[in-house]
């Protein structure tokens, strides 16, 4: 969606959700990386579902005993090589 969200905000509010304490590792980057959905939102217009709801799905999947693909992330990854 055309909204900024952080990586902590999104770890945080689905810790939240799953009544789990969230710990991060390392320091945070005075960079971000940001994706540009203005073509997406011209194509497709504004997403149905708000990044709370999927947030919110996302912990009823897990609580639900929802399956898990236990990959990396590579969240911490800067020059792109994952």
């Amino acid at each position: 969606g055309p909204e900024t969200i952080s990586t902590r905000y999104a770890a945080e509010e689905l810790g939240r959700l799953l009544g789990k304490e969230v710990f991060f590792e390392g320091v945070e980057s005075e960079t971000a990386f940001l994706n540009n959905s203005a073509l997406a939102m011209k194509t497709f217009g504004y997403p149905a579902v708000p990044i709370k709801t999927m947030l919110e799905w996302q912990a009823a999947w897990i609580l639900s005993g929802g399956r898990a693909l236990n990959k990396p992330t590579h969240f911490e990854e800067r020059k792109g090589k994952y």
